[in-house]
Protein backbone atom coordinates (compact mmCIF):
# COMPACT_ATOMS: atom_id res chain seq x y z
CA UNK A 1 0.00 0.00 0.00
CA UNK A 2 2.98 2.47 0.85
CA UNK A 3 4.52 1.54 -2.49
CA UNK A 4 1.26 2.22 -3.92
CA UNK A 5 0.70 5.24 -2.67
CA UNK A 6 4.42 6.44 -3.56
CA UNK A 7 3.91 6.21 -7.57
CA UNK A 8 0.19 7.29 -7.21
CA UNK A 9 -0.72 10.77 -5.78
CA UNK A 10 -3.87 11.09 -6.20
CA UNK A 11 -4.01 7.16 -4.26
CA UNK A 12 -1.61 8.80 -1.89
CA UNK A 13 -3.85 11.56 -1.00
CA UNK A 14 -7.10 10.23 -0.66
CA UNK A 15 -5.58 6.95 1.56
CA UNK A 16 -4.12 9.61 3.82
CA UNK A 17 -7.60 11.29 4.26
CA UNK A 18 -9.09 7.65 4.93
CA UNK A 19 -6.61 7.03 7.92
CA UNK A 20 -6.92 10.37 8.92
CA UNK A 21 -10.84 9.90 9.57
CA UNK A 22 -10.56 6.32 11.84
CA UNK A 23 -7.08 7.51 12.99
CA UNK A 24 -8.16 7.40 16.82
CA UNK A 25 -8.91 3.59 16.62
CA UNK A 26 -5.80 1.95 15.06
CA UNK A 27 -3.33 0.78 17.49
CA UNK A 28 -0.22 2.77 18.28
CA UNK A 29 2.22 0.82 16.33
CA UNK A 30 0.16 1.89 13.13
CA UNK A 31 -0.57 5.40 14.11
CA UNK A 32 3.38 5.97 14.52
CA UNK A 33 3.86 4.27 11.21
CA UNK A 34 1.44 6.93 9.46
CA UNK A 35 3.47 10.12 10.88
CA UNK A 36 6.01 8.23 9.63
CA UNK A 37 4.59 8.28 6.19
CA UNK A 38 3.40 11.63 6.25
CA UNK A 39 7.26 12.56 6.42
CA UNK A 40 8.48 11.02 3.48
CA UNK A 41 5.35 11.63 1.00
CA UNK A 42 3.52 14.99 0.68
CA UNK A 43 0.59 14.30 -0.42
CA UNK A 44 -0.31 11.35 1.91
CA UNK A 45 0.57 13.89 4.10
CA UNK A 46 -1.57 16.35 3.09
CA UNK A 47 -4.74 13.83 2.99
CA UNK A 48 -4.02 12.72 5.95
CA UNK A 49 -3.97 16.29 7.47
CA UNK A 50 -7.32 16.85 5.97
CA UNK A 51 -8.84 13.24 7.37
CA UNK A 52 -7.51 14.17 10.86
CA UNK A 53 -9.41 17.58 11.28
CA UNK A 54 -12.62 15.46 10.85
CA UNK A 55 -12.13 14.52 14.27
CA UNK A 56 -11.71 18.38 15.46
CA UNK A 57 -15.53 18.78 16.19
CA UNK A 58 -15.24 16.23 19.44
CA UNK A 59 -11.43 15.83 19.87
CA UNK A 60 -10.73 16.99 23.54
CA UNK A 61 -8.07 19.74 23.62
CA UNK A 62 -4.89 17.27 24.05
CA UNK A 63 -4.98 15.24 21.05
CA UNK A 64 -5.94 18.67 18.92
CA UNK A 65 -2.95 20.12 20.62
CA UNK A 66 -0.49 17.20 19.87
CA UNK A 67 -1.48 17.53 15.56
CA UNK A 68 -0.55 20.72 15.52
CA UNK A 69 2.94 20.26 17.25
CA UNK A 70 3.40 17.02 14.95
CA UNK A 71 1.94 19.85 12.12
CA UNK A 72 4.85 22.30 13.05
CA UNK A 73 7.45 20.06 11.46
CA UNK A 74 5.62 19.42 8.65
CA UNK A 75 3.87 21.74 5.86
CA UNK A 76 2.16 19.61 3.48
CA UNK A 77 0.11 18.39 6.83
CA UNK A 78 -0.45 21.84 7.91
CA UNK A 79 -2.02 22.71 4.75
CA UNK A 80 -4.02 19.56 4.65
CA UNK A 81 -5.35 20.77 8.45
CA UNK A 82 -6.69 23.58 7.08
CA UNK A 83 -8.09 22.64 4.35
CA UNK A 84 -10.29 19.88 6.05
CA UNK A 85 -10.95 22.06 8.95
CA UNK A 86 -11.86 24.90 6.34
CA UNK A 87 -14.87 23.11 4.88
CA UNK A 88 -15.76 21.66 8.27
CA UNK A 89 -15.61 25.43 9.86
CA UNK A 90 -19.28 26.34 10.32
CA UNK A 91 -19.38 23.19 12.89
CA UNK A 92 -16.63 24.15 15.23
CA UNK A 93 -17.17 26.11 18.46
CA UNK A 94 -16.68 29.42 18.28
CA UNK A 95 -13.53 29.26 20.50
CA UNK A 96 -11.67 27.12 18.34
CA UNK A 97 -12.81 29.26 15.61
CA UNK A 98 -10.88 32.00 17.14
CA UNK A 99 -8.32 30.28 17.99
CA UNK A 100 -7.68 28.52 14.12
CA UNK A 101 -8.31 31.65 12.66
CA UNK A 102 -5.70 33.23 15.38
CA UNK A 103 -2.69 30.41 13.92
CA UNK A 104 -3.78 31.59 10.56
CA UNK A 105 -2.61 34.66 11.01
CA UNK A 106 0.76 33.45 11.47
CA UNK A 107 0.70 30.11 9.71
CA UNK A 108 1.37 30.86 6.04
CA UNK A 109 0.78 26.94 5.02
CA UNK A 110 -2.17 26.50 7.35
CA UNK A 111 -3.76 29.86 6.06
CA UNK A 112 -3.48 28.82 2.34
CA UNK A 113 -5.19 25.53 3.29
CA UNK A 114 -7.79 26.83 5.47
CA UNK A 115 -8.50 29.09 2.60
CA UNK A 116 -9.17 26.72 0.28
CA UNK A 117 -11.43 24.48 2.92
CA UNK A 118 -13.60 27.45 2.36
CA UNK A 119 -13.17 27.64 -1.17
CA UNK A 120 -14.72 24.13 -1.30
CA UNK A 121 -17.91 25.11 0.61
CA UNK A 122 -18.07 28.46 -0.17
CA UNK A 123 -20.70 28.78 -2.79
CA UNK A 124 -23.05 26.90 -0.61
CA UNK A 125 -22.11 29.61 2.20
CA UNK A 126 -24.66 32.91 2.65
CA UNK A 127 -24.53 35.66 0.34
CA UNK A 128 -23.28 38.24 3.06
CA UNK A 129 -20.25 35.72 3.82
CA UNK A 130 -19.34 35.37 0.62
CA UNK A 131 -19.41 39.15 -0.01
CA UNK A 132 -17.65 39.96 3.16
CA UNK A 133 -14.85 38.13 2.56
CA UNK A 134 -14.04 38.75 -1.05
CA UNK A 135 -14.37 42.24 -0.05
CA UNK A 136 -12.33 42.13 2.83
CA UNK A 137 -9.47 40.51 0.82
CA UNK A 138 -9.64 43.07 -2.09
CA UNK A 139 -9.02 45.80 0.38
CA UNK A 140 -6.43 44.38 2.52
CA UNK A 141 -4.69 43.80 -0.63
CA UNK A 142 -4.74 47.02 -1.91
CA UNK A 143 -3.07 48.28 1.83
CA UNK A 144 0.28 45.52 1.51
CA UNK A 145 3.07 46.36 0.89
CA UNK A 146 6.20 44.54 -1.57
CA UNK A 147 9.17 42.84 0.15
CA UNK A 148 11.44 41.14 -1.81
CA UNK A 149 13.38 38.16 -1.11
CA UNK A 150 15.20 35.13 -2.22
CA UNK A 151 14.04 31.31 -2.48
CA UNK A 152 16.00 28.75 -3.64
CA UNK A 153 18.60 30.69 -5.37
CA UNK A 154 15.71 33.39 -7.05
CA UNK A 155 14.54 36.49 -6.31
CA UNK A 156 10.82 36.48 -5.23
CA UNK A 157 8.24 39.57 -4.71
CA UNK A 158 6.00 38.70 -1.14
CA UNK A 159 2.48 40.78 -1.11
CA UNK A 160 -0.61 39.57 -0.42
CA UNK A 161 -2.26 36.62 1.93
CA UNK A 162 -2.17 33.33 2.18
CA UNK A 163 -5.95 32.58 2.70
CA UNK A 164 -6.95 34.20 -0.39
CA UNK A 165 -4.48 32.17 -2.23
CA UNK A 166 -5.98 28.85 -0.55
CA UNK A 167 -9.42 30.44 -1.26
CA UNK A 168 -8.55 30.55 -4.88
CA UNK A 169 -7.40 26.98 -5.38
CA UNK A 170 -10.34 26.17 -3.84
CA UNK A 171 -12.92 27.89 -5.99
CA UNK A 172 -10.71 26.49 -9.00
CA UNK A 173 -11.08 23.63 -7.66
CA UNK A 174 -15.03 23.85 -7.58
CA UNK A 175 -15.79 25.64 -10.50
CA UNK A 176 -18.15 23.89 -12.16
CA UNK A 177 -20.27 23.91 -9.19
CA UNK A 178 -20.46 27.69 -9.09
CA UNK A 179 -23.03 30.34 -10.74
CA UNK A 180 -22.32 32.59 -13.83
CA UNK A 181 -22.89 35.76 -12.22
CA UNK A 182 -20.37 34.46 -9.33
CA UNK A 183 -17.93 33.62 -11.95
CA UNK A 184 -17.40 37.18 -13.29
CA UNK A 185 -16.90 38.63 -9.96
CA UNK A 186 -14.35 35.96 -9.56
CA UNK A 187 -12.30 36.70 -12.49
CA UNK A 188 -12.52 39.87 -11.78
CA UNK A 189 -10.95 39.51 -8.33
CA UNK A 190 -8.22 37.60 -9.75
CA UNK A 191 -7.23 40.61 -11.61
CA UNK A 192 -6.40 42.89 -8.72
CA UNK A 193 -5.45 40.25 -6.25
CA UNK A 194 -2.24 38.58 -7.49
CA UNK A 195 -2.36 35.54 -4.78
CA UNK A 196 -6.07 35.06 -5.13
CA UNK A 197 -5.06 34.85 -9.30
CA UNK A 198 -2.42 31.96 -8.28
CA UNK A 199 -4.06 30.38 -6.70
CA UNK A 200 -7.70 30.32 -9.04
CA UNK A 201 -4.84 28.93 -11.63
CA UNK A 202 -3.77 26.25 -9.78
CA UNK A 203 -7.23 25.03 -8.84
CA UNK A 204 -8.68 25.32 -12.45
CA UNK A 205 -5.30 23.34 -13.62
CA UNK A 206 -6.22 20.25 -11.33
CA UNK A 207 -10.27 20.18 -12.53
CA UNK A 208 -9.86 21.50 -16.24
CA UNK A 209 -9.98 18.03 -17.73
CA UNK A 210 -12.81 17.18 -16.45
CA UNK A 211 -15.07 20.52 -17.11
CA UNK A 212 -17.30 20.94 -20.00
CA UNK A 213 -15.89 22.31 -23.69
CA UNK A 214 -17.94 25.28 -22.44
CA UNK A 215 -16.22 25.93 -19.29
CA UNK A 216 -12.82 25.36 -20.92
CA UNK A 217 -13.56 27.64 -23.56
CA UNK A 218 -14.52 30.40 -21.10
CA UNK A 219 -11.18 29.46 -18.80
CA UNK A 220 -8.73 30.63 -21.71
CA UNK A 221 -10.59 33.46 -22.89
CA UNK A 222 -9.08 34.92 -19.54
CA UNK A 223 -5.72 34.44 -20.26
CA UNK A 224 -4.78 37.13 -22.23
CA UNK A 225 -6.31 39.11 -19.33
CA UNK A 226 -4.36 38.19 -16.77
CA UNK A 227 -0.41 37.50 -17.05
CA UNK A 228 -0.48 35.85 -13.70
CA UNK A 229 -3.32 33.63 -13.50
CA UNK A 230 -2.41 32.70 -17.05
CA UNK A 231 1.21 31.23 -15.92
CA UNK A 232 -0.47 29.89 -12.46
CA UNK A 233 -2.97 27.70 -15.29
CA UNK A 234 -0.56 26.63 -17.63
CA UNK A 235 1.90 25.94 -14.95
CA UNK A 236 -0.41 24.19 -12.96
CA UNK A 237 -1.78 22.14 -16.23
CA UNK A 238 1.58 21.42 -16.84
CA UNK A 239 1.96 19.63 -13.38
CA UNK A 240 -1.82 17.86 -14.16
CA UNK A 241 -0.66 16.78 -17.87
CA UNK A 242 0.92 13.08 -17.04
CA UNK A 243 -2.62 12.02 -15.97
CA UNK A 244 -4.41 13.19 -19.02
CA UNK A 245 -5.98 10.71 -21.04
CA UNK A 246 -8.08 12.08 -23.33
CA UNK A 247 -5.98 12.72 -27.19
CA UNK A 248 -7.89 15.81 -28.12
CA UNK A 249 -7.82 17.84 -25.09
CA UNK A 250 -3.95 16.99 -24.78
CA UNK A 251 -3.92 18.64 -28.42
CA UNK A 252 -5.98 21.16 -27.27
CA UNK A 253 -3.88 22.33 -24.30
CA UNK A 254 -0.45 21.84 -26.07
CA UNK A 255 -1.99 24.07 -29.14
CA UNK A 256 -3.03 26.86 -26.87
CA UNK A 257 0.13 26.97 -24.54
CA UNK A 258 2.19 27.28 -27.56
CA UNK A 259 0.08 30.69 -28.66
CA UNK A 260 -0.24 31.89 -24.94
CA UNK A 261 1.14 30.09 -21.91
CA UNK A 262 3.82 31.55 -20.39
CA UNK A 263 6.47 29.23 -19.20
CA UNK A 264 9.60 29.89 -17.47
CA UNK A 265 12.01 26.90 -18.05
CA UNK A 266 9.16 24.74 -18.88
CA UNK A 267 8.33 24.69 -15.33
CA UNK A 268 6.65 28.04 -13.84
CA UNK A 269 7.75 29.38 -10.29
CA UNK A 270 5.66 31.22 -8.05
CA UNK A 271 7.66 34.23 -7.81
CA UNK A 272 4.88 36.03 -5.67
CA UNK A 273 5.02 34.51 -2.03
CA UNK A 274 2.05 35.80 0.60
CA UNK A 275 3.23 37.72 3.44
CA UNK A 276 0.77 37.08 5.56
CA UNK A 277 -1.44 34.16 6.33
CA UNK A 278 -4.46 35.76 7.21
CA UNK A 279 -5.81 39.12 6.47
CA UNK A 280 -6.59 41.48 9.37
CA UNK A 281 -9.94 42.91 8.27
CA UNK A 282 -11.50 38.61 7.90
CA UNK A 283 -9.64 38.09 11.20
CA UNK A 284 -11.41 40.40 13.58
CA UNK A 285 -14.77 40.09 11.19
CA UNK A 286 -14.60 36.15 11.87
CA UNK A 287 -13.68 36.44 15.64
CA UNK A 288 -16.70 39.24 16.21
CA UNK A 289 -19.00 37.09 18.70
CA UNK A 290 -22.21 39.30 16.02
CA UNK A 291 -20.53 37.45 13.13
CA UNK A 292 -20.52 33.74 14.45
CA UNK A 293 -20.05 31.41 11.13
CA UNK A 294 -22.35 28.52 12.41
CA UNK A 295 -24.24 25.95 10.45
CA UNK A 296 -26.76 28.57 9.95
CA UNK A 297 -24.47 30.37 7.44
CA UNK A 298 -24.51 27.14 5.28
CA UNK A 299 -27.40 27.61 2.41
CA UNK A 300 -27.33 24.79 0.96
CA UNK A 301 -29.36 22.19 3.03
CA UNK A 302 -28.12 19.09 1.20
CA UNK A 303 -24.19 20.28 1.59
CA UNK A 304 -25.16 20.78 5.47
CA UNK A 305 -26.51 17.23 5.49
CA UNK A 306 -23.77 16.02 3.93
CA UNK A 307 -21.14 17.95 6.30
CA UNK A 308 -23.06 16.81 9.11
CA UNK A 309 -23.07 13.46 7.93
CA UNK A 310 -19.41 12.83 7.44
CA UNK A 311 -19.04 14.82 10.90
CA UNK A 312 -21.39 12.28 13.17
CA UNK A 313 -20.21 9.35 10.88
CA UNK A 314 -16.39 10.08 11.97
CA UNK A 315 -17.77 10.66 15.48
CA UNK A 316 -19.19 7.56 15.98
CA UNK A 317 -16.10 5.30 14.63
CA UNK A 318 -14.36 6.89 17.12
CA UNK A 319 -16.71 5.93 20.21
CA UNK A 320 -16.90 2.10 18.86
Amino acid sequence: MQHKAEQNTKFAYGLGIGLGCVFVYLKDNLKSGLFKMAETNDQFAAGFGAGLSNLFTFADKDFQEEIFKRAEKNSQFTRGLGIGLGKIFPFIDKESQSELFAKARNDLEFAIGLGEGFGHVFAYLKKEVRDKMLEDLDEESSNESNETGEKQGHIIIRKGNGFGRGLGIGLGKNFAYIRKDFEFRMFAKATINIQFAIGLGEGLGYVYSYLSDELQERIFEKIDKNKIFAKSLGASLNYNFSSLNDKRLIQKILSTASEKFDYIENEFSFTDYPTIGLPNNIYYYCTNKENAITDDNVLDDEMKEYLQMVIDETKNKANR
